[in-house]
């Protein structure tokens, strides 16, 4: 038999104190969903549990994004009549998609960071120079070219010995084949998404049918 927190309707006042709850302590949100949604039905002396409170947030948070991604009104009744909780949960689904991008440019520069700074070998040449530090500066400049040239010919040898074997696939290449796939992965996605929504508005409407004929039966 389902809970009886979960089969009792939502009621407006519920949801607007648990909305607003998370948007005033995001970050606890963020970072522990449960943790959250206990303080919210504590704060509010809710009786309903964490998968409660988790499965709505979770339903009107989906159905703002397929909304926005779709340019679509949404399929729940409360968030098409009350403009105040549709706002709510949209300010939800923005401070997490802004904080998750935040994370990947974090992530990008720890990345870059890793990778050390490139350093030249090249030595800093003053201003101005005296005769002999030009000289001594000419000399060191044509032992590097001599080294650059020996280099060069160790290259072309190692080139001549690989024969025709295929060079490895450029970075260019790889950012434009990682972006094909980040796009037909987003693409499936949204039409992932769309369908559970579709199937849910469908369950919805069904469990609503069976609740009606269940009351209906009893009045007989």
């Amino acid at each position: 038999m389902p809970r009886a927190d979960k089969m009792k309707k939502w009621t407006y006042s519920e949801l607007v104190h648990v909305l607003k709850f998370i948007n005033s302590n995001f970050d606890i949100w963020y970072e522990c969903h449960k943790k959250a949604y206990i303080m919210a039905a504590e704060d509010a002396n809710l009786e309903r549990d964490f998968t409660s409170i988790s499965t709505k947030i979770h339903s009107l948070m989906k159905e703002v994004e397929i909304s926005i991604e779709t340019d679509r009104q949404p399929t729940s009744n409360i968030l098409r009549d009350s403009e105040k909780v549709y706002k709510l949960v949209k300010e939800i689904c923005s401070k997490t998609k802004e904080r998750k991008e935040m994370e990947k440019i974090r992530e990008k520069r720890s990345n870059c960071n890793s990778g050390g700074d490139a350093i030249s070998d090249k030595k800093t040449k003053p201003v101005i120079m005296t005769e002999d530090e030009e000289e001594e500066e000419k000399d060191d400049d044509d032992d590097e070219e001599e080294e650059e040239e020996d280099d060069d010919d160790d290259e072309t040898s190692s080139t001549s010995q690989m024969g025709d074997f295929p060079m490895p696939i450029d970075i260019d290449g790889i950012k434009s084949l990682c972006g094909g796939k980040i796009q037909e992965i987003e693409k499936k996605r949204k039409e992932e998404i769309e369908k559970i929504s579709r199937i849910e508005s469908e369950m919805i409407e069904a469990g609503k049918t069976i609740i009606n004929k269940y009351e209906e039966l009893r009045q007989i």
